[in-house]
């Protein structure tokens, strides 16, 4: 996704047909227009900044028969009904304390009307960012924003002092649509470095390519009974971690060439432990032609392709 500072109307029409996921909100236009807007919008982008970020686009109308899916660009706003100086000073107004990082893009649709992308940055300095008008918290998960219970809040507080930390699996081409580069790394999201960590990589055994990990096998299982046979691979570091794991500053955990099948689905997750964080993920790949798309759940977001969400059959994986 190209900058969204450099954002014009190809770019909203490339993103038709494309699914809201946890980066990427769509709003039509006619919903700014209504009396409810400004802590409708502070609760959207608040939402983002206490999650990881991403982009929230206003002037995508809803595909009809998908409401999560971009149908195509509506008619926009003219800059006497919103302004982007109006969606500024109604965010700044509206989020507390104030977030700063945010990139309003205007995008001329023609006849004096606009769209807007609003890049929103995550895991800010001052998170989380309460809705100053319903005094009221949120996160968004999956394609939600949902209100954040007092853990939630409190940990989202301690990375200020304790490390975060969480695994991001990653699919890069390799010279043949069947062969793809799996790469896992680990990141901290924090100030604070990791000097000791351990972490868990759950993959699925239909991966071709993937170790067999140095674990008992275990089974992912969703609600339809279709099963997913997953390996894992653990890591322990009880002296001071070879790197430490710094903000911004992954540190690689596995690395392989894989062969992926079109159109299947294969279970991924992780466990990540350090003094002061704990962190579950499982989640999905799946390859669609030319394109692998990799969806994380965060231990509390349900995972749509599985429906109703995903248990562990056998055995403790944490």
């Amino acid at each position: 996704m190209r900058n969204v500072g450099d954002w014009t109307i190809k770019d909203l029409e490339a993103l038709i047909g494309q699914e809201e996921d946890q980066r990427l909100e769509f709003k039509q236009s006619a919903k700014l227009l209504g009396g409810k807007w400004k802590s409708e919008l502070a609760k959207s982008v608040s939402a983002m900044a206490n999650a990881v970020g991403g982009v929230l686009v206003i002037g995508l109308a809803e595909d009809a028969t998908n409401r999560s899916v971009a149908g195509s660009v509506d008619e926009g706003l003219a800059l006497d009904q919103v302004s982007p100086d109006q969606l500024g000073q109604a965010l700044n107004a509206g989020i507390l304390p104030h977030l700063a990082g945010l990139t309003i893009r205007p995008i001329d649709l023609g006849q004096g009307r606009f769209a807007y992308a609003i890049d929103v940055p995550g895991d800010g300095p001052h998170a989380p960012y309460q809705v100053q008008q319903e005094y009221r918290y949120f996160q968004r998960q999956g394609r939600e924003a949902k209100p954040l219970l007092d853990f939630q809040i409190r940990d989202i507080m301690a990375r200020r002092t304790k490390p975060s930390l969480e695994v991001r699996f990653s699919f890069g081409e390799a010279g043949d649509p069947a062969l793809w580069l799996v790469q896992a790394h680990l990141w901290n999201t924090s100030d604070e470095p990791a000097l000791y960590y351990a972490y868990d990589l759950f993959y699925d055994t239909a991966i071709r390519g993937l170790s067999a990990g140095d674990g008992p096998t275990f089974v992912f299982v969703d609600r339809r009974g279709k099963e997913y046979v997953c390996t894992r691979l653990y890591a322990q570091c009880a002296v001071p971690a070879d790197p430490p794991c710094y903000k911004e500053r992954p540190v690689k955990l596995l690395e392989e060439l894989v062969r992926l099948e079109e159109g299947q689905i294969y279970a991924l997750g992780f466990h990540v432990a350090c003094p002061g964080c704990r962190m579950t993920g499982v989640g999905y790949v799946r390859r669609q032609g030319d394109a692998v798309k990799v969806v994380m759940n965060d231990g509390t977001l349900r995972i749509p392709i599985f429906e109703d969400g995903v248990t562990i059959k056998d055995g403790r994986i944490y």
